[in-house]
């Protein structure tokens, strides 16, 4: 029961006549984050192996924003639209 920032977990994610199925695209990866205070860096494997670096929560989002971004780019063909807009 996953739900974002500002929602209710009650709430649903999909609008009326909306189906989340149609064209959800899945990204596997795996986080290590080390911790120095208030710095973090780390490294962001992904399902095929391949392996990432990070330094800062920004480097962080960003790395994991790059994956998404390969998997289902914005402006996808028709079926991989996000179902929020």
């Amino acid at each position: 029961m996953g739900w974002s920032l500002g929602g209710s977990p009650e709430a649903s994610a999909t609008r009326t006549g909306h189906h989340r199925s149609v064209g959800v695209a899945r990204v596997a990866l795996s986080i290590e984050v080390d911790r120095d205070g208030d710095l973090i860096s780390g490294r962001m494997t992904l399902a095929n192996g391949q392996v990432r670096t990070f330094t800062g929560r920004l480097g962080l989002f960003s790395a994991i924003d790059d994956e998404i971004e390969n998997v289902a780019p914005q402006g996808a063909p028709e079926g991989t639209e996000d179902v929020d807009r």
